[in-house]
């Protein structure tokens, strides 16, 4: 990256060192206009923008169409902030894909991670709200999502449900389910059918390792990035790549997907992410030397 690396520093007017902010939640391109002039007033000249709120959707990039319809009316935010010497930077969750992605719903894409599987122990009729298996669930965590790797969502057929609780003894299953979750359909499923644990972590979902998902989530990123002219990156929740394989590969995974994303940009970018002492290789690629994932105060290295 010619922003990046041994040349981040030679290269500081691109934004390696620019004060930034973070906009968490959709603004229509009116009020980007009165937001910009704030920021110029505190000296911000770039803004990254987060897909957490309901902005953009994680993994697929798609607008958030109630406040800009599509790819040309998102980009028209951008222009605000351009018009004003704003840079924008996207803080996208790296590989995760969103709830409301379309890589989940309507109907879950077929490289969806998951971190464990059951069987289905009888057929499950279209509106119960709990699901038997045969195999213990003693060990399950409905609050997995965040802190932990996995989630409250099981994965049968085209259907995903939620549940809320999990058996610590036999029968095994789950139970207070919410049924058809994020828009899927719900159904009746045949005893025998896998019953499956969606893998993912800070509220959001992972595809599985190396699957034609993982790289497209890549692609579509870069394709969303020179669609609207972006700046740069900063790649959030990379530092979760961990639960793919494990913190052996973590690195590597990473380097995976970066390569993929790189290949397909048609711009050099203003790039970092999450501070993780295992991912080294990411130097040659990262603008903000020696950033860490936190806050410091009275001094700028």
């Amino acid at each position: 990256n010619p922003y990046g690396g041994a040349f981040a520093l030679d290269n500081t007017d691109k934004g390696s060192t620019r004060p930034y902010t973070i906009l968490p939640e959709p603004i229509t391109v009116e009020e980007a206009e009165e937001f910009a002039c704030w920021m110029e007033r505190f000296g911000l000249t770039q803004v990254n923008l987060h897909p957490g709120y309901g902005m953009y959707a994680h993994g697929s990039f798609e607008p958030n169409k109630e406040v800009y319809g599509d790819l040309d009316g998102f980009r028209k935010l951008v222009d605000v902030f351009h018009r004003h010497g704003i840079q924008v930077c996207l803080q996208a969750y790296t590989f995760f894909v969103g709830h409301n992605s379309s890589f989940v719903t309507p109907v879950p894409h077929k490289d969806l991670g998951y971190i464990a599987e059951f069987t289905l122990a009888e057929d499950l009729s279209i509106d119960a709200n709990a699901v038997p298996v045969l195999e213990t669930t003693e060990k399950v965590d409905p609050l997995a999502g965040n802190k932990i790797p996995g989630s409250a969502i099981l994965w049968i057929d085209d259907e995903l449900i939620h549940f809320n609780d999990a058996a610590k003894t036999a029968p095994y299953g789950f139970s207070d389910c919410e049924r058809g979750f994020n828009n899927t359909v719900p159904a009746a499923h045949k005893k025998g059918t896998k019953v499956k644990i969606l893998l993912g972590r800070f509220l959001v979902l992972a595809p599985k390792k190396e699957s034609p998902l993982f790289f497209e989530v890549a692609r579509k990123l870069a394709e969303f990035y020179n669609a609207i002219d972006a700046d740069g990156f900063y790649l959030d929740a990379i530092d979760g790549i961990y639960i793919l394989d494990g913190n052996e590969f973590a690195w590597y995974h990473s380097m995976l997907f970066l390569r993929e994303l790189f290949k397909h940009l048609k711009k050099p970018a203003i790039f970092d992410c999450c501070y993780g002492p295992q991912y080294p290789s990411t130097w040659f690629l990262r603008s903000r030397m020696g950033v860490l994932d936190a806050p410091t105060r009275a001094y700028r290295d």
